[in-house]
């Protein structure tokens, strides 16, 4: 019989042990692979992740059928010497060295192998796996996934790091919210804010029986929200308070004083018949000369500090600020509807 032949089934043993070993090496590549694909993916910032995925399914497929039939791939002679080292003391091994030796020591020889294979199963022969294969493949396995995993999830790209790293860090500035008179700030009065970057909103609130003026810097909305932060900043909320403020009616050609009192001409612009009020309202008009606060409140006019008159411009600024808030997503809504709530406080 050939040895080929005889040695068939411990040949299919030893080279499902060579694929196995093939297979572990073309992982050892496809990992490999996806490390160095994951490294460039980071770097320019590209988040194409299946990129990775399908390199390092390709040199895995790629690398596997070459490494059997280039390195693992068994021989009869290999075979012959793996079954001798189960304790046939290299009869198979000088039997397919004798193959086409007729001789009567050939012939002897093979007779006396034939028998002792004979007592050999293939399941004795164990799959072997250096260690130095196992390790690699562990070793590439994990830096491999885990590149990957930080290329898809990192905000930051390598080029951006690297640049980062050789500038140094980011300057950083101080943003600070400051009062005059008597108000306070809602929000982060101190903070510090990266180059380039925004502040956290904050809102200027007046206490009872002041009023919000504006900002030191001619930003009169109590609303504020400070963008590319590029310089250290004080900010003042400038608030005054409303004393001897009076509302009153107000006529175009009136003028007022600082009681609240409509004076033209000497304050008398007007006939008698005319500082008169309607049959169906109450007599409490401008021609009574009660301590200088006569006249009776109507919508629409208002007179603060004696001069600036805010009714036709307060509900535009009221909407603007609303807008404003509500399209705000760096404020959260428990802090929303505080705000709201102050709104409509003032409002009254």
């Amino acid at each position: 019989m050939e040895p080929k032949k005889l040695l068939e089934k411990y040949y299919s043993r030893l080279a499902q042990e060579s694929f196995l070993k093939s297979l572990l090496w073309g992982l050892v590549v496809g990992f490999s692979a996806l490390l160095l694909s994951a490294i460039v993916c980071w770097y320019v910032g590209f988040k194409g992740i299946w990129v990775c995925i399908v390199l390092f399914a390709a040199a895995t497929a790629i690398s596997t059928p070459l490494f059997y039939f280039c390195r693992f791939r068994p021989t009869i002679k290999q075979t012959a010497r793996r079954v001798d080292s189960l304790g046939l003391e290299e009869r198979l091994l000088t039997m397919t060295e004798l193959e086409g030796d007729n001789s009567y020591i050939a012939v002897k020889q093979r007779e006396d192998a034939v028998q002792a294979l004979k007592k050999v199963n293939a399941r004795l022969i164990k799959f072997v796996f250096s260690v130095s294969l196992v390790v690699t493949l562990a070793i590439v396995g994990v830096f491999g996934t885990g590149m990957t995993t930080y290329a898809a999830l990192s905000e930051v790209s390598g080029r951006d790091l690297i640049r980062q790293a050789l500038e140094g860090p980011a300057a950083q500035y101080e943003v600070i919210y400051q009062v005059k008179g008597d108000g306070r700030i809602i929000g982060e009065e101190r903070q510090v804010v990266t180059a380039g970057e925004k502040a956290q909103p904050v809102m200027a609130v007046a206490d009872s029986d002041w009023v919000f003026v504006g900002w030191d810097d001619g930003n009169g909305n109590p609303l504020r929200l400070d963008t590319e932060i590029n310089d250290d900043m004080v900010v003042y909320a400038v608030f005054e308070e409303m004393d001897g403020v009076d509302y009153i009616n107000i006529d175009d050609n009136a003028e007022i004083d600082g009681k609240g009192n409509q004076s033209g001409n000497n304050g008398n612009n007007n006939s008698p018949s005319d500082m008169l009020p309607p049959e169906d309202e109450d007599s409490n008009g401008p021609g009574d000369d009660q301590d200088g606060s006569g006249g009776r409140y109507e919508g629409n006019g208002q007179i603060i500090d004696g001069g600036q008159y805010y009714g036709d411009h307060y509900e535009a600024a009221l909407e603007e600020a609303k807008q404003d808030l509500m399209n705000n997503e760096n404020i959260s809504e428990e802090d929303k509807q505080i705000i709201m709530d102050y709104f409509e406080t003032i409002k009254k």
